[in-house]
């Protein structure tokens, strides 16, 4: 062997060494030509992807399988031929359960348990899933994120996730992400279709002061609750478009470090209320700008703990444009018409200007 070969081939194997980019990719259904492994099913395609590496999911399938990732990878469909999505189905014997931190038993149609994992392009369905069939409070999930993952889902479809609870008021969820361990997790769920669930389109749940949610331009159709947040800091929920018959946005704390949301630019239409918000032990920093919410209950719903309010529009509701639950929040610029009551349990205080510029055609009720 020639001395320039011997150099050429050390210096090849000291490349490969060194590049992360060289990870081994995997696909299901063929569609990305035969460079890439091909596998029969998304789990064997997922169990062979070297670390950090992509599954490519051909559409349209359906895969009638429940995906579990265990390490950080991109699952990804593929924009094959003008074709749908490639889809998730439950699969014939059914979804195995998990407890996930909070003591919460989990039956995820795909569920990644490390992190960062980035799903796109994917559609999971639920129809035909047999959970609640035995009773009990078994949660339907179509993508979830236990403690200790991290990542992005975009432009996923959730659909068809109800439950056969019904008379327990439905475990079915479109997306759930949390983190009940000590390190700072991240989740981005942006641009998803979510519609058919009885529990709730969004659900993120944290007992850390992290950084863990961004939750920004998802549709959220035809279920009970819209979004529901229990605690984090610094999560943005902004610009999602929301139609359920419960609470559009519901807003709990839990622990007792302080949180932080900002709640912007989202449209709302609910059943019930628009924005729920209720702390329980610790200061919620709450801001709530630029929303339009119309049709429901009451518009926003404040408790316990104070927040800002400015810019929101709040139309044709049957209850209340906003409840303080007479809470000393900071209400700037906001626009209220058509309410059977414009402010309902003002403090007293509110006699005296804390309100700023706001446009009320109804009355205002104040607490005692």
């Amino acid at each position: 062997m020639s001395r320039f070969k011997v150099r050429f081939l050390v210096a090849a194997a000291l490349l490969l060494a060194a590049c992360p980019t060289f990870a081994t990719n995997t696909q299901v259904g063929g569609c990305k030509g035969k460079s890439i492994l091909t596998f029969p099913t998304i789990s064997a395609a997922v169990a062979a992807a070297s670390f950090g590496a992509t599954v490519f999911v051909c559409p349209p399938g359906p895969y009638p399988e429940q995906v579990i990732i265990t390490q950080p990878l991109t699952l990804a469909g593929v924009v094959f031929s003008n074709t749908s999505q490639a889809v998730i189905t439950v699969p014939a014997s059914g979804l195995a359960t998990m407890t996930d931190s909070f003591g919460n038993t989990i039956a995820p149609m795909v569920a990644a348990t490390a992190g960062p994992v980035r799903i796109l392009n994917i559609t999971v369905d639920g129809t035909g899933n047999t959970v609640g069939a035995t009773g009990g409070d078994t949660n339907l999930v179509g993508i979830f994120y236990a403690s200790g993952s991290s990542g992005e889902v975009e432009a996923v479809t959730a659909r068809n996730l109800k439950t056969l609870s019904e008379g327990n008021g439905g475990f079915g969820t479109g997306i759930w992400a949390e983190n009940g361990g000590g390190t700072t997790e991240t989740v981005s769920i942006l641009s998803c279709s979510i519609h058919g669930f009885d529990n709730a389109g969004i659900f993120t749940e944290s007992i850390q002061p992290s950084i863990f949610a961004d939750i920004v331009g998802n549709t959220i159709t035809n279920g009970n609750n819209g979004i529901v947040w229990r605690g984090g800091v610094g999560d943005k929920i902004l610009s999602n478009v929301i139609s359920t018959t419960g609470n559009g946005i519901d807003i709990k704390t839990l622990g007792s470090a302080p949180t932080l949301v900002t709640v912007s630019s989202n449209v709302v239409t609910s059943g019930f209320t628009g924005i729920s918000v209720y702390a329980f032990d610790n200061v919620t920093n709450l801001l709530a700008q630029s929303n339009k919410i119309s049709g429901s209950s009451e518009g926003i719903q404040m408790g316990l703990r104070a927040g800002t309010l400015r810019d929101n529009t709040i139309m044709q509701t049957t209850a209340s444009g906003i409840d303080l639950n007479c809470d000393s929040d900071v209400l700037n610029n906001n626009s209220i018409n058509d309410a059977v009551v414009g402010i309902l349990r003002a403090p007293a205080s509110f006699l005296g200007g804390i309100t700023t510029n706001n446009t009320v055609t109804d009355m205002m009720n104040t607490c005692p």
